[in-house]
């Protein structure tokens, strides 16, 4: 229902113009590769790699043209995959971001956006999943403090878990 409701916004606003809607797809494919880039950067540069920034454009450049990813920017029926990924990549972001500043803030965008996107893509299904795997490469690889994990898992993960459960 999210996915029609944003689809439905967005036709009523650029119409049936094929040239609007491909630069629609393109832009989000765009966006989602910057997505990407930020959280590699961040989890790379946290993990004290060298070049972080080269490392991590070369992997999204790989990603952005892989004939995969790229289909849904030709097929425009496949909006709500970029969609989906992007909503993702930003509860990622922002799972990041916390374990960096613990701005509450963070916790409930991203529970929020969570909420909506079990009304959406079915990829949802992984995104608390993703969100714990990070959370234990910051707390074992990177030994970010015990309380930041726990609050990570509090506010972040169980949040996540009990809309998956309601859903």
């Amino acid at each position: 229902q999210f996915t029609q409701l944003v689809l439905y916004t967005i036709f009523k606003i650029i119409g049936t113009s094929p040239i609007l809607w491909h630069l629609l797809e393109t832009s989000a494919h765009a966006i989602n590769c910057l997505m990407l880039y930020i959280i590699c950067k961040g989890v790379l540069e946290d993990s004290k790699v060298n070049n972080a920034g080269l490392i991590s454009f070369a992997g999204v450049f790989l990603y952005a043209l892989t004939p995969y990813n790229t289909e849904v920017v030709v097929h425009e029926p496949c909006y709500h995959y970029l969609q989906g990924y992007f909503i993702v990549l930003l509860i990622l972001y922002w799972l990041q971001r916390y374990q960096h500043d613990q701005k509450r803030g963070y916790a409930w965008a991203a529970g929020i956006l969570y909420f909506l996107s079990t009304y959406s893509l079915e990829v949802f299904y992984f995104t608390p999943w993703l969100c714990l795997a990070m959370m234990v490469y910051y707390r074992v690889s990177l030994k970010y403090a015990a309380a930041i994990f726990r609050r990570s898992l509090l506010y972040f993960f169980l949040p996540m878990l009990l809309l998956y459960g309601a859903h």
